[in-house]
């Protein structure tokens, strides 16, 4: 009898423990399927105020991004790399809402829709994606490179995590007021934290980089409007 009891009881705490794995395993995969909801969710709700925006709002903010964006071309900005600086610090001096979305970048072939921010802090990076100061706001424009960076995978979200499925020839896009910029994937590459000289413009090509634990460069097809 207390053999059986000892082996009912140790059964019982097999059980718990399965359970309480299963439990581990699941939590993940249920946060991230609500947070999928949230998200498209959260897409609808910045096409609406994108198209509410006054043409005067766009107009400036516009103007600020180009002013900004010729500062970097012509200046030797120090760009840090957000994933690895303990003093990551932001110039975005016209930019004063800068905890809202931006932008939205799309990528079709992985089915990700992210918010994008300015300022690459932990918050925003644990958002979505983000704008690395120092490089261009994507904005589009010749001679423009803007470095977007994003997490390969997070608790609530796979983020960028199958970014490296991307090949040549496929679209990455960025939406901002009733505006989208289509970009066609060329290449990718692994680079150290501080080879930067490696994301410089390319002549008057408009590039955006996708920085994540890899690096995927990109260049512009025609606009989509």
């Amino acid at each position: 009898m207390k053999n059986q009891l000892k082996l009912t009881r140790n059964s019982a705490i097999g059980y718990i423990l399965i359970l309480l794995g299963l439990l581990f395993i699941s939590l993940p995969l249920a946060s991230r399927t609500v947070n999928d909801y949230k998200a498209k969710a959260s897409e609808e709700e910045f096409v609406k105020e994108q198209i509410q925006r006054s043409s005067e709002e766009v107009a400036t903010e516009t103007e600020n991004a180009k002013e900004y964006n010729e500062v970097v071309k012509n200046s030797d900005v120090t760009v840090s790399d957000p994933f690895t600086a303990e003093d990551y610090q932001t110039k975005y001096e016209k930019f004063t809402k800068t905890n809202v979305p931006f932008a939205y970048l799309s990528i079709p072939k992985i089915d990700k829709n992210l918010p994008l921010y300015l300022d690459a802090t932990l918050e925003h990076l644990s958002n979505g994606v983000a704008h690395v100061d120092g490089t261009s706001i994507p904005i589009g424009g010749a001679g423009s490179r803007s470095v977007i960076a994003g997490h390969r995978g997070w608790w609530t979200d796979t983020m960028l995590l199958y970014v490296d499925q991307l090949q040549e020839g496929d679209y990455v896009y960025i939406q901002r007021a009733e505006e989208t910029m289509r970009y066609v994937v060329r290449d990718k590459e692994v680079i150290g934290p501080y080879d930067w000289d490696k994301l410089a413009p390319r002549g008057d090509a408009d590039i955006i980089t996708l920085l994540t634990c890899c690096l995927l460069y990109t260049s512009p097809s025609p606009r989509d409007s």
